[in-house]
């Protein structure tokens, strides 16, 4: 692996760890599009929190097909267990989802997801 990759997977990784800054994080993870993990934090780690993201996305993307064309780029979703998780679509089909433990943090969720998606776009494009 060239040292721009491992600088760039360093990258991913720290700021992956910034998520943590957020009220209520429970945790994140970066999904390849076939959802393998590329970098978590928090209560995610291993492949199952990679493949959920990914499949949120693909489930949903094909479902909404029928309707119209494109799939989404970002959801909210809002948990029984009153959990937030933010699932977004980022450079080369990457899925980043962060959640945190309470509802009453949307707001802050939602700008950790803005700043982090375009922190990770950054790096994604020298990897992709």
């Amino acid at each position: 692996m060239s040292a721009m990759n491992k600088t760039t997977l360093l990258f991913i990784r720290k700021t992956m760890e910034q998520c943590s800054s957020c009220p209520g994080f429970y945790g994140a993870v970066l999904s390849s599009p076939d959802g393998l993990v590329l970098a978590s934090s928090g209560q995610f780690d291993g492949d199952e929190s990679a493949a959920c993201a990914s499949s949120l996305m693909v489930n949903t993307s094909s479902s909404l097909n029928q309707l119209a064309s494109g799939g989404p780029t970002e959801m909210l979703i809002w948990g029984a267990d009153r959990k937030i998780w933010n699932v977004s679509v980022l450079t080369g089909d990457y899925i980043l989802l962060i959640a945190a433990s309470d509802a009453a943090h949307t707001d802050m969720l939602r700008r950790m997801m803005t700043r982090t998606s375009d922190m990770l776009n950054q790096a994604l494009r020298i990897l992709v």
